[in-house]
């Protein structure tokens, strides 16, 4: 049915859901009663809580951004050495399964031995991954790249929401996660901007070099600053 049904297809899913989100914002207003407090102000929440955005909104920031640049980068260069639209296709067929894969070890990963150990091979394959791209010039090395990228993803299944719920305030989870999805989301688009637009000013090759070197300097800071937040969960079992 050719490119433009995949948008159709897109377009139609997204309008579908707009009746399940107003019949679950209904349920919540009936299940509110008038004893109820009044939830926090969101933009007063954000503003409270700004340095836990400024530090570990920075990690959930920068793997949604190394995730969100994958969606662009992988078709980019299959276009540079003469990939095909089907075998792309086929490529991100491949990666999704290999993710899938990794969601349960994931899980046990982040429960059993910490965040941090989910976090930094999510960071570091995210970036080789990127690293590794530019020094393909073949569909299966390409393959190749793009699995690593989807071992690091798959790594951090869950990392970015368990990160914000780690941190969010007991008073006011929700409009916390409200202004960290609104973090993620910001990265997860600004990832595929900036490489596109780098793309365009310099060569492709050494846009991705670029964004994988970066990327992989990131993981110190991951270090430094995800245990902070979740120490309870570092080297031991969860209690």
């Amino acid at each position: 049915m050719g490119i433009t049904a995949a948008f159709v297809l897109a377009t139609v899913a997204a309008f579908a859901n707009v009746p399940l989100v107003l019949l679950s914002m209904r349920a919540d207003r009936q299940a509110r009663t008038a004893s109820d407090p009044a939830p926090a102000p969101v933009r007063r929440v954000i503003v409270e809580r700004r340095h836990v955005y400024a530090s570990l909104g920075l990690v959930a920031f920068v793997i949604a951004a190394g995730r969100g640049a994958r969606s662009s980068v992988v078709p980019l260069w299959a276009d540079h050495i003469g990939a095909s639209p089907a075998w792309v296709s086929g490529v991100f067929a491949i990666v999704g399964g290999a993710e899938l894969l990794l969601f349960y070890p994931a899980g046990l990963i982040m429960d059993r031995l910490g965040r941090t150990w989910a976090a930094v091979p999510t960071v570091a394959l995210l970036g080789a991954g990127a690293l590794l791209l530019p020094l393909t010039a073949s569909l299966a090395g390409l393959i190749v790249a793009a699995i690593v990228m989807a071992v690091g993803s798959g790594l951090g299944s869950g990392i970015v929401k368990t990160l914000g719920a780690d941190a969010a305030p007991h008073d006011a989870p929700a409009q916390f996660l409200a202004g960290w999805s609104l973090l993620t989301q910001l990265g997860d688009s600004s990832g595929p901007l900036a490489t596109s637009a780098a793309a365009s000013v310099i060569l492709l090759g050494m846009t991705l070099a670029i964004f994988g070197l970066a990327v992989i300097a990131f993981v110190p800071y991951v270090l430094r600053v995800v245990p902070r937040y979740a120490p309870e969960f570092v080297g031991r079992r969860r209690t």
